[in-house]
């Protein structure tokens, strides 16, 4: 695990003088590390755009072995996972985070046991999202993601909490070919132009036929599919999320004019 930041002293400051600090988020990752990799470069680009192009965001990195948390989730073995995740927070949060953020849709099944543990806050995704279709005045919502994501609450009920909309998932067949292909290719990094092309064709066709006027991508992978907007919006649960914590950056950092 290592410290994603430096300090580095400007040229008008003494050297007893310490810059403004943010606060430093944990970010559990490496599942799978595809996201994870877009995660950290937007939340660096993100905070940049908004402190200064020379800063760069305060983070603490713990990357899983996917597939050994993989193998767990197939076997049905969530106690695991369980365990593996909130040994990761633990660390994070010895090691200074004052936040946690998981980046990944699916093992936001393990928030209260994580907070519990850590005495840490979890930047929710399902906050985050909410924040999302809320700002858009979104209502009809479809919902994709792995199986556990779209069958389970741990998601849907943070988000029907937090924004008044009507979530909507494909039926059991086309939630049994979405979860197969997360597993089986896109946490792999295997994207290719027929899975664009299926997943488009499927899109068009549910929201037509379920009047959708959005359409979230909760799972991280498959923002990489790069899904077009026809006639309904699409939300990219990652892309919120990164929003969602860089909005905890500035409501935490000293000297930072809020708008």
């Amino acid at each position: 695990m290592a410290r994603a930041t430096a300090t580095v002293q400007s040229p008008n400051q003494s050297p007893t003088q310490s810059p403004a600090q943010s606060p430093t988020l944990g970010l559990i990752g490496g599942l799978s590390w595809h996201s994870t990799l877009i995660y950290y470069q937007k939340l660096n680009e993100g905070f940049a755009s908004i402190f200064g192009s020379d800063r760069s965001a305060p983070l603490l990195l713990y990357s899983h072995d996917f597939g050994m948390i993989g193998r767990s989730q197939a076997n049905g073995k969530w106690k695991d996972v369980e365990d593996q995740i909130v040994h990761s927070a633990r660390l994070l949060a010895q090691s200074g985070c004052e936040a946690i953020v998981i980046a990944s849709n699916t093992i936001h099944k393990f928030v209260r046991v994580i907070e519990a543990s850590t005495q840490r806050p979890v930047l929710h995704m399902g906050s985050a999202i909410a924040t999302a279709l809320t700002k858009n005045s979104s209502k009809r919502v479809g919902f994709l993601g792995t199986r556990p994501t779209m069958e389970e609450p741990f998601l849907k009920r943070r988000i029907q909490e937090s924004a008044s909309v009507e979530l909507c998932i494909p039926t059991r067949p086309e939630r049994d070919e979405i979860h197969r292909v997360i597993w089986e290719r896109l946490v792999r990094g295997c994207v290719d132009d027929q899975d664009r092309q299926a997943f488009q064709i499927f899109c068009d066709e549910w929201a037509r036929r379920e009047r959708l006027d959005s359409i979230v991508l909760s799972c991280t992978e498959l923002g990489l599919l790069g899904l077009k907007e026809r006639g309904f919006r699409i939300f990219d649960s990652l892309e919120a999320h990164v929003d969602y914590a860089l909005q905890f950056y500035k409501d935490r950092s000293p000297h930072y004019v809020h708008e």
